[in-house]
This record gives structure tokens, C-alpha cells and sequence, in this order.
């Protein structure tokens, strides 16, 4: 699982103004509402769309996937089972993303089938929408990072490897050439990629090292190695060596828990973030005026008098 960290801003539609403004007291209090039915208001395509607390700043954001057809299947004997046939009237099967709130960012992961990210932004919108404030768009902000080839030449470990070579760049033709053919024959050709994998826990920086060195490399279209900046104990991370990548971590499955603790850990340890953090938020056109109608809903109490009737 690919944990990404995205920066988020209020666009105020009618002022036409970008405020930083925290979130979490809005979305806490949404999340602690006991109103079930304003819950199941948030259908597109339709499946359902759910955010649910798991702990404080730390969200289940779900949607359901009836309209999939997902089979159980025993592999001792084969037997198939449709999954739908197996919930209750009130059942549906959901697929999970999680979100970590911080006051000006957020850290976002999914599972296989799970919403991505700009389904969350939609949701934030369309829960606006419901309580009257649609003036407001809630907008992310990917963090992006390029690495330089330097600093991959220097890390200690370096794995699985790609470079995408569009079919205008000078090295083009050297590639074509050692497929056995010249540049001619590959006219129709747009691009060429390749996968440098190594052997099972294999470091290839020493391969990498005479790749990152052929002659304007650095100018390819792509060029993302999986390595160790540091010591060989810390994770491994993409290095975005031409082109942009968005800052991200890599995380194992596991329960609710074992999700949680890992993002902590992945937001401590990522020595990117902190800049692209700041970075975010000085932006110039960002304002951090409060947004009073936004801010009286962090208080629960006040929810109930925002959700119109159906």
C-alpha cells in the first residue's frame, strides 16, 4: 500500500480566495454524528460513501461495492460462493481507504478497490453541499519531489529500477540498437521503458551507477529507482530522478491498528515532508483568515441545525 501526503486548502467560490484552514474539528464532529440517515445521503454511481472515526485525526473512508461482483471461493474443493448472498438486508461489503488529518495536510491510503483520493475531496464537497456552505470547495494539493541523480549515486542501497525514454531524446537510438534494431525501424514507436529488477534482496547500485551515468540520462521523461538514502535499516522509498513523483511511503495490510501505527511512523521518518509541509504552507496566495460558518462546526451541537431534510 502507497501512503501519499497531499496538502489542502478552503477555495471560498464567491470571495474567490484559498484559505488555510484546519479541518479536523469540521470533519471530527461530522464523523461523531449520530444521525444515520444524513450518513447514507453521500451516493454516487450508486455505491455508498462513509467516513468513520477509527481514533482521533485517524479516518475510515469507505465506500460500498455492491455493483462488483466479488466471489468467495474455497480452495480445498472450489466451491464458489457469491459474497452479496452471504450479508445481511443491512450489509454491504466496503473497501477501505484510510486518512490521517494533520491542520494544513493529510496522509492517504487505500486498499484494492478502495476510493482514492480525489473521491475524498468529492466527499468533503458533497458534505458541504448537504449542510449549505457548497461556496466552499475543499481542494488537495499533491506533494511532489525529484531527487537528484547525485544524491541516488550516493545512497547506499538501491533496487527495482525504470526509465522511460521518450522517442526524441538522444538515447533513443542507442536503446533501438541494442534490440537489434535502428532508429527507423522504430519511427512509430513513442517511447521505450525499462525494468532493471534485481535478484531477491540484491543491491544493484553498482548497475545503477553506469546507468545514471550514460550521457543525458538526466533528461529522460522517467527515471524512478527504489532505494536507501541512509542506513540500510531505513525503507525503502522512490527516488524521482527526472520528472516529478509524489512524496509517499510504503505500507504492509494489516488490521486498523497495525495501519495507524504505521502511518505515525512513516510521517516521522519521511525527511521530505517537513519541508514540503512548509513549503505548502507559505504559499503566497493562501490567506489564513478564519472561516467562521466552517470553524462554528467544530462543535457537534451545532450540526443538527445545518442538516436540511431530504
Amino acid at each position: 500500500m502507497k501512503l501519499s501526503y497531499y496538502g489542502y486548502a478552503i477555495h471560498d467560490i464567491g470571495e474567490d480566495r484559498y484559505h488555510l484552514f484546519d479541518i479536523r474539528p469540521f470533519l471530527s464532529c461530522f464523523a461523531q454524528l449520530a444521525d444515520i440517515s444524513f450518513k447514507n445521503r453521500f451516493v454516487r454511481e450508486g455505491e455508498n460513501y462513509f467516513l468513520l472515526g477509527v481514533e482521533q485525526d485517524f479516518y475510515l473512508y469507505l465506500a460500498t461495492r455492491q455493483n462488483e461482483v466479488i466471489k468467495r471461493i474455497n480452495s480445498a474443493n472450489l466451491d464458489v460462493v457469491e459474497i452479496n448472498d452471504l450479508l445481511n438486508a443491512n450489509e454491504r461489503l466496503g473497501c477501505a481507504s484510510y486518512v490521517w488529518l494533520e491542520k494544513s495536510y493529510l496522509a492517504f491510503t487505500s486498499t484494492m478497490m478502495a476510493p482514492r483520493s480525489p473521491s475524498f475531496a468529492r466527499f468533503v464537497n458533497d458534505l458541504f453541499k448537504e449542510i449549505g456552505l457548497d461556496r466552499y470547495r475543499f481542494i488537495l494539493y499533491p506533494f511532489l519531489e525529484c531527487t537528484s541523480i547525485e544524491t541516488a549515486l550516493s545512497a547506499p542501497f538501491l533496487g527495482r529500477s525504470e526509465i522511460k525514454i521518450q522517442n526524441n531524446h538522444s538515447l533513443f537510438g542507442h536503446f533501438a540498437n541494442v534490440l537489434g534494431a535502428d532508429i527507423q525501424d522504430f519511427s512509430d514507436v513513442d517511447s521505450i521503458e525499462v525494468i532493471i529488477r534485481p535478484r531477491p534482496r540484491s543491491n544493484i547500485q553498482r548497475a545503477m551507477s553506469k546507468v545514471l551515468r550514460l550521457p543525458g540520462i538526466e533528461t529522460s521523461e522517467k527515471i524512478v529507482c527504489r532505494g536507501r538514502l541512509e542506513s540500510l535499516d531505513d525503507a525503502l522509498i522512490e527516488l524521482h530522478l527526472a520528472g516529478r513523483g509524489h512524496v509517499s511511503d510504503e505500507l504492509n495490510n494489516g488490521s486498523d491498528q497495525d495501519i495507524l501505527r504505521q502511518v505515525r511512523e512513516a510521517i516521522q521518518r519521511n525527511h521530505v515532508l517537513p519541508q514540503k509541509v512548509n513549503d505548502h504552507e507559505q504559499t503566497d496566495a493562501f490567506t489564513t483568515d478564519n472561516l467562521d460558518d466552517l470553524a462554528l462546526l467544530g462543535n457537534v451541537v451545532e450540526w443538527p441545525n445545518r442538516i436540511r431534510p431530504v
